[in-house]
């Protein structure tokens, strides 16, 4: 199916009001809604690359291959939850 735009309204505090008002300014951005976008795409992009990092993770403990330990110390390394 087709996805429709919509539009959507929220409150941002002064210091992101500020800094999207500079990206535009600085000709980063051409509008509001250009800077929230891409700020949205970044951050589902970054979820989902998380995501597969956890599973990569869990499948690696799962496959009894690696040493004692060795996920734990690389969750803690990275601050990386414990999922499950």
């Amino acid at each position: 199916s087709e996805l429709m735009a919509k539009t959507t309204s929220f409150v941002l505090g002064d210091d992101l009001s500020e800094f999207i008002q500079e990206r535009i300014e600085q000709g980063e951005f051409a509008s509001v809604s250009e800077v929230v976008r891409t700020a949205l795409e970044a951050f589902a992009e970054q979820t989902r690359r998380e995501a597969e990092l956890y599973a990569a993770l869990d499948r690696g403990l799962a496959s009894k291959r690696a040493k004692p330990g060795v996920f734990a110390r690389v969750r803690r390394r990275h601050g990386i939850p414990k999922t499950k």
